[in-house]
């Protein structure tokens, strides 16, 4: 006999198999090549950085004020924030609107001539991606979204 509550399941019906209203589908054909076409993968290149704690390239930041790429000299904490230290959105000196400053990276104590960028991590990132071999690296602060861009 059957086990209590169990009924026996009930026999597919011939004529709904092929109309794919039970959902079954055959796998085999999507292995078998059709003549005339193809394809391939490809993926993009991507840059990863490693995490290196406790260290930082002595003399070896980007001179935010007067690099050859505008995205460092736009983020530079002195130019872009002045004298603010929060974030939220912010016209820098030079009548720029930044929906997000990032300014909570900015430090009294870095002083006008700092290198430091105020921008997050992912942007820091991206910066030295597009600076190609001009960036060897960045240093990122732990908690604020302040970085360095290292040649």
């Amino acid at each position: 006999g059957e086990a209590p509550g169990c009924t026996p399941a009930a026999a597919a019906d011939p004529a709904r198999v092929d109309d794919g209203s039970m959902g079954l589908w055959d796998v085999r054909p999507y292995h078998v090549q059709i003549d005339g076409m193809s394809a391939s993968l490809s993926c993009p290149v991507s840059i990863k950085f490693a995490h290196v704690f406790g260290r930082y390239c002595q003399h070896k930041n980007n001179d935010a004020h007067f690099s050859n790429y505008g995205s460092v000299v736009r983020n530079s904490c002195s130019r872009k924030c002045g004298d603010v230290h929060v974030n939220g959105p912010i016209t820098d000196a030079y009548g720029v609107d930044h929906v997000e400053g990032w300014c909570a990276g900015n430090n009294p104590g870095l002083g006008t001539d700092a290198n430091a960028l105020c921008v997050p991590r992912e942007q820091c990132e991206a910066i030295c991606v597009d600076m190609g071999e001009d960036c060897h690296s960045i240093e990122m602060h732990r908690l604020f979204p302040r970085c360095y861009v290292n040649t």
